[in-house]
């Protein structure tokens, strides 16, 4: 390792050095001797940063520090890194389907490959990673089995606390691995490398290879092998309330819009590091030194012969004061707390865009920010972990003397929500993108209650993209998938895909047959027998209320049907039971609820089957079988008829749930635009069933509607809604948001100010991404959907895209071929424009670097 820097820094000498030496086997335990005679044990950690709660983990620094000697030091590092493992998370266990579909997984895969780098995704940063590296090491007198046995304790101590704070997938880091953070941080555009110790050999002597050059020379910047820049913000003066949470907005803004206070305001796209560290200082001479200061301040005859400059003594006073009264009992100690930014790019002016991103963020935070001068190199070497050195921070004079239930809330542990398949063995579920570049994995399929969902969007939000998106995801994995549309949004894509799209019609001459007797046992009969009793009273009255005795009537009908032509039966012989009934009734002259019920359900049914549009459905013998992994029944074409629609959608749902029984594995059944289902006041007991069903045989059931509200005014809605694990809202009216909101129908976090803050600022850009809002059994995020050319022109329901690819399609091209023929021209024409474009910029004397910055710069906005 070769480390250039500047002699006239004295303490810039200090970065040549590392500090960690040798290591205690087994127990992951680090010695380490900063410059003088001091020694310090510790041990690293790594985990998930938490993307919520996180009150508890202020309390157990204070626990730690209760018994921790003074100039303990605990380190704690966001590191954010491109994440190279998004695209091949997003291809496991992808391998189902036709060629139409492996296209578009790779094509996405290829797609999070590029977006590694920022500017290939608008308005997004670069694809990363964020992970949380602390490190916890105490001072030592001297190294032996006796401390080493004390540091363990107090170290195995620290870690369940970790976890039980809600840092579930913590774990220690062997001191290889130590060495591989050191290097990440020198090349932080590159995987992770762990290499072998030699356990002869001091371990500051392994982290780095000879080739290595780290130049500190520069004023405002380093450099790292030649290829690597950094530059370091540090705040001067923090915040004068510093609350929980503020971490979480230093490193990016949560939100799309709104001050940087309230969520709102820039996202730092390259790589990053954010540390703080918190040393427990002297108590006795911090106290001592405190007492004595505001005692200086407090003597009424307190005139010096000399002016202390600008200095506010009030103010100062109180912060005495205040220091004075929370720690002087022990149980909440003084520490020294310091913060440091630092931001790294392959090119100067991404560096120094993401560097004044950081500075205009604390700022806006209250933080006085300052660029690093001179002092990058000795400010990177503190923040390895078990590096530290006290005399190297007390000439740097970076830290705040704070309580230690102050210095938590410095600490950055937050990031988004990585999704409920992050952790998953064999598939990641669908792969979409946090606002702040993460990875989120969603699989419905993965969920300790039930696996339904619904999927809320006003019309313009992106909704068939994300629905055609899911079930791409879905059968690719090998999901069984079946989806009534209403609108044809989905044909040309289900054709593509090599899916059954099946589609109902008043077209006499397209009528399939539903018979629900069609080729019954004995036992599916009794089974079935209670549905089959519902859709013939669906059929019998719509919009009205049934006739006392009737459920009974068509009950003891059926029977009887199915009893006299088995699995032949049909409507007809259901009204010929019925007459059976009638004809008995007339010899009676009192007549029960079902004998008037079954006179009067006669000529309902009869009228029903003899119409020319709605008879064919239910006799003869049944033609309908979904046997196509996926498969789409559109339903529009029964808009003209909701009566019949309302029986059809029943009977198809039914069958459907019916029929996966003979399938092992996941089924995914989506429902779009069921607003005659909802209108049905006896749907809610047949949607309870359904689910219930479902549950039983791995199914996943999802209602798509406009907005939620749809569902929260009546009896099926609050069914639905109930019995689904899973809530994705899209763009929303703002009025609707208000709606929502107000009338707390997101009940799980009806309550949370942020929740109703983040639903209002879901948004949709048309042609470049859509943002979709998960909300899971006690988690919630913002999620964005980017797809790549390709996979937006097979996606799109409008235009002459749509056209030019179905008339290809009908012609005998495939799928692959007529998107890329279409695509291809297009790009062809802006291919021609864009190069023309460039070369007058060229021309003008700007260099490519200062092109790209300008086209971003009209990107962004």
């Amino acid at each position: 390792m070769l480390v250039q820097n500047r002699p006239d820094i004295p303490t810039q000498v200090s970065s040549s050095f590392l500090h960690v030496e040798s290591y205690a086997r087994g127990s992951n335990l680090i010695v380490s001797k900063p410059e003088g005679n001091s020694i310090y044990i510790g041990r690293c950690y790594e985990m998930s940063p938490l993307a919520g709660g996180g009150t508890e983990f202020a309390g157990l620094i204070q626990n730690i520090y209760k018994s921790a000697p003074d100039e303990s030091v605990l380190q704690i590092t966001l590191l954010s890194v491109p994440d190279h493992d998004v695209p091949y998370n997003l291809v496991r266990g992808k391998t189902h389907g036709n060629r139409l579909l492996q296209e578009l997984v790779h094509r996405q895969a290829q797609l999070y490959h590029r977006a590694q780098k920022i500017g290939v995704l608008p308005n997004m940063p670069a694809i990363n990673r964020k992970t949380v590296i602390m490190s916890l090491m105490t001072p030592a007198n001297l190294v032996n089995d006796a401390t080493l046995e004390l540091s363990l304790a107090a170290q195995n101590e620290f870690l369940s606390g970790l976890r039980a704070c809600g840092f579930v997938d913590a774990e220690t880091r062997s001191p290889s691995e130590v060495l591989a953070i050191y290097r990440q941080f020198a090349n932080m555009y590159d995987r992770r490398k762990e290499l072998p110790l030699d356990e002869l050999m001091e371990l500051r002597h392994q982290a780095f290879g000879a080739d290595e050059v780290f130049d500190f020379t520069p004023d405002d910047y380093a450099v790292f092998n030649k290829r690597l820049y950094c530059a370091a913000v540090v705040p001067k003066s923090l915040p004068e309330r510093i609350s929980h949470g503020l971490t979480n907005l230093l490193i990016g803004a949560p939100l799309n819009s709104g001050r940087t206070k309230d969520g709102g305001g820039v996202r730092v796209k390259t790589p990053f590091i954010l540390n703080a560290t918190v040393r427990v200082a002297n108590q006795r001479k911090e106290l001592d030194r405190i007492d004595r200061a505001i005692k200086s301040r407090s003597r009424a005859d307190n005139k010096l012969p000399f002016s202390l400059g600008a200095e506010n003594s009030a103010e100062i006073l109180k912060d005495l004061q205040y220091l004075q009264d929370v720690c002087k009992d022990g149980s909440n100690k003084l520490t020294y707390a310091s913060l440091t930014a630092f931001v790294f790019a392959e090119d100067k002016a991404e560096l120094k865009q993401a560097s004044s991103d950081f500075k205009t963020t604390m700022n806006n935070l209250d933080f006085d920010a300052r660029d690093v001068t001179d002092t990058i190199g000795v400010r990177f070497v503190q923040v390895l972990p078990l590096n530290y050195s006290v005399k190297i921070a007390e000439r740097v004079e970076s830290e705040a003397l704070v309580p230690a239930s102050v210095a938590a809330k410095l600490m950055p542990i937050f990031g988004d929500y990585r999704g409920n398949a992050s952790g998953s063995a064999e598939r990641m579920g669908t792969v979409y993108l946090t606002r702040r570049g993460s990875a989120h994995y969603f699989d419905p399929f993965l969920t300790n209650t039930n696996k339904n969902g619904v999927l809320a969007a006003a019309s313009g939000a992106g909704k068939s993209f994300a629905l055609q998106h899911m079930v791409e995801n879905e059968l690719a994995a090998g999901t069984r998938v079946t989806v009534f549309d209403n609108g044809r949004s989905l044909k040309k894509f289900t054709e593509a895909a090599g899916g059954d799209f099946i589609e109902f019609s008043l077209d006499a001459a397209r009528i399939p047959s539903l018979n629900p007797f069609t080729g019954l046992s004995e036992d599916d009969f009794m089974e079935q027998q209670p549905d089959i009793t519902a859709l013939i009273l669906k059929m019998a009255y719509f919009k009205e209320p049934e006739d006392k005795g009737a459920r009974i009537a068509v009950s003891e009908a059926t029977k009887a049907a199915y009893g006299r032509a088995r699995g032949k039966a049909d409507i007809n012989t259901v009204i010929d039971a019925l007459t059976v009934i009638q004809e008995n009734t007339d010899a009676n002259t009192f007549k029960s609820e079902v004998q008037l019920a079954a006179c009067n359900l006669i000529p309902r049914l009869r009228n029903f089957v003899d119409s020319s549009t709605r008879g064919g459905y239910f006799l003869g013998e049944s033609n309908l079988a979904a046997k196509n992994p996926f498969t789409v029944f559109e339903m529009s074409g029964l808009d003209g008829d909701q009566h019949l629609k309302q029986c059809v959608l029943f009977f198809v749902m039914n069958t459907l749930l019916r029929q996966m029984k003979k399938y092992p594995g996941r089924k995914l059944k989506l429902m779009d635009e069921v607003k005659d289902l909802l209108e049905d006041d006896g749907a809610a007991a047949v949607m309870e069933a359904m689910y219930r069903k479902g549950r039983k045989d791995e199914a996943s059931i999802w209602v798509i509607t406009q907005s939620p509200r749809d569902l929260a005014n009546n009896a099926t809605g609050q069914v639905i809604l109930s019995q689904s694990a899973w809530k994705l809202v899209m763009q929303q009216e703002p009025e609707e948001i208000d709606k929502i909101v107000a009338e707390g129908v997101m009940t799980k976090f009806a309550g949370d100010p942020f929740f109703n803050k983040l639903i209002k600022d879901v948004k949709s850009e048309k042609g470049v991404f859509s943002e979709i809002l998960i909300c899971g059994g006690s988690t919630y995020e913002v999620v964005r959907l980017y797809v790549d050319r390709f996979t937006a022109a097979l996606f799109s329901t409008e235009g002459d895209e749509r056209n030019a690819v179905f008339q290809l399609m009908r012609s005998g091209v495939s799928a692959v071929d007529a998107v890329n023929m279409v695509i291809n021209d297009e790009r062809g024409k802006r291919n021609k424009w864009l190069a023309d474009i460039v070369e007058q910029l060229r021309a003008e004397k700007l260099s490519d670097v200062e092109i790209r910055r300008e086209l971003e710069e009209i990107l962004n906005g």
